[in-house]
């Protein structure tokens, strides 16, 4: 089984590599999984539900959110967290 772990994904910049690799990857490369550290997304103030969606439709299966606080973590996501 092959999985992939994403380092920081920060802001704009971030969430557009993963728009433009992600997918093409999880091809070329027969990824069963791709995990993405998603508690810097929205530009490092946490993760809302709206970029939660995103990465899951452009091929994120799992979101790890390292220490950074409940509170930082939108109220609309925790109970999306995989």
């Amino acid at each position: 089984m092959k999985i992939l772990m994403l380092g920081d994904v920060n802001g704009s910049p971030g969430r557009r590599m993963i728009a433009e690799h992600v997918k093409r990857l999880r091809s070329e490369l027969g990824l069963a999984a791709v995990i993405a550290n998603a508690e810097n997304a929205a530009a490092g103030n946490g993760l809302n539900a709206a970029l939660a969606n995103t990465g899951t439709s452009l091929g994120i299966s799992r979101r790890a959110h390292g220490g950074r606080r409940p509170g930082l973590i939108g109220a609309d996501v925790v109970g999306r967290i995989g």
